[in-house]
Formats: structure tokens, sequence, C-alpha cells
């Protein structure tokens, strides 16, 4: 099955999913799994295109792209972006499942550079900042210059800092 991503505002060209059923419980369970139970299948982006998405029945489902190469449409940036945790729910219906594709409309709330700073507001580079929305936890490694792209809005879950640091987001 192909999932069809519908954007205004940005193309995703390349990158990986994890197409995961909503009753296998939470997503940041499955990213903390140490191998005793199967993570999900990764399929493959490419020109807003999810391939080879496994779902056998209709449901919900958790979503979550990695890897992402993607370009802004109205200035055309390209960047990439490590990791970008779908806001809702996708639901499938039994005539998507029939039809072997089902399109998701996704606009991010915009594209944000992120830098983690110490108490000088120094960037600090190659910490981990870990991210908590619903029914997911991941963490992001900063560059070298102390900053991680993010797509969508970082602020709508929760956050944790290293010790003795701070964060500046700016929209880019």
């Amino acid at each position: 099955m192909d999932l069809l991503l519908s954007s205004r505002t940005f193309v995703f060209e390349k990158g990986k999913a994890w197409f995961v059923p909503y009753q296998l419980g939470r997503l940041d369970a499955l990213l903390q799994t140490t191998g005793e139970a199967p993570l999900p299948e990764v399929a493959e982006i490419d020109s807003n295109v999810i391939r080879g998405v496994s779902a056998e029945e209709p449901g919900e489902f958790h979503l979550m792209l990695m890897d992402l190469l993607t370009q802004r449409a109205y200035d055309h940036l390209r960047v990439s972006v490590p990791v970008f945790p779908w806001p809702a729910m996708v639901v499938l219906t039994q005539d998507d499942l029939e039809r072997g594709n089902s399109t998701i409309a996704v606009e991010p709330a915009g594209l944000f550079r992120l830098t983690l700073i110490d108490r000088a507001t120094r960037p600090v580079p190659h910490q981990k900042l870990s991210f908590f929305g619903v029914g997911v936890t991941f963490s992001i490694k900063a560059d070298e210059a102390g900053s991680i792209i993010f797509l969508g809005n970082p602020l709508m879950g929760g956050i944790a800092l290293p010790a003795d640091t701070g964060l500046t987001v700016v929209p880019l």
C-alpha cells in the first residue's frame, strides 16, 4: 500500500517512515525495544509517496518520518530533517486498502532551527534533546553547531534538555 503525502508548503523528496497500528500501543515503547519484540517495518519515501506500507486492516496508525530530505515550496529551501513525528493519527479505511493507497494531508507548522546553548549562550554541540508527545518519545543528537532542524512546532510537546543548557528556537 502507498501513502500519498499532500502538502501546499513542503515536498517530501526522500526519507523513511514507520507506520504502526495504534493498537500496538505507544510508539515510544516500540522505539525503545531491545530486540525482544519486532520493530515496525521501515518504508521508503520518494517524491511525496511512502511506498510499501504494511496495513492489513482499516484503523488508526502512528506515523513517523525519518531522515527526510524536504523542500519548502515558497522559497525552495532544501533541508535534511532527522525526525518528523506525525501530529495526528492516520486513519485508513477499507476503501483505502482496496484501492491500495491513501492521501494524507499534512501542513507542518513551520521549519525551525533549535540550538542548544550553555549558560554563556554558546552553542553546545553533539548533545541529545529528547522530545515527548502524544504516544511518542524520541531523541535527536545536535550537530557540531549544537543545532537541530525541526519540521513542525517543536514546542507542541515536552523537551528534555541536558543539565545546565538552554534552547533557542528560530523559525527558518
